[in-house]
């Protein structure tokens, strides 16, 4: 991962250890009605799988704390944010290590 992406502030997701040894990453962005997806989210995302990972529960869940969706997408802001073919591809290469540090998790998911 680049650095880049470790230098933006997480926000909008969160480890939570859960109960009976199932820890919970709880997606939710409190001034997005929509869990779009963005720097930070992605950032705080990476921290959390860190932080289940290194707590190591029996499974974990992936959930919103949006009652009536999951993730939205790309936040559609950053289309007027005029990003360089290498922001683009630096945050694609983030989502992309997102899924694998998921996938790698030594526990149910």
């Amino acid at each position: 991962m680049t650095a880049a992406v470790l230098d933006i502030a997480p926000a909008g997701a969160r480890f939570e250890p859960g109960v009976d040894g199932v820890g919970r990453i709880v997606i939710d962005r409190p001034t997005d009605t929509a869990n779009a997806i963005d720097p930070p989210l992605i950032a705080a995302l990476l921290a959390a799988v860190g932080a289940a990972r290194d707590a190591r529960p029996r499974g974990l869940l992936l959930v919103s704390a949006k009652p009536d969706q999951f993730v939205a997408g790309a936040d559609l802001s950053l289309l007027g944010a005029h990003l360089s073919a290498a922001q683009i591809s630096e945050a694609s290469r983030a989502l992309h290590d997102l899924v694998t540090r998921i996938r790698a998790l030594p526990f149910t998911t």
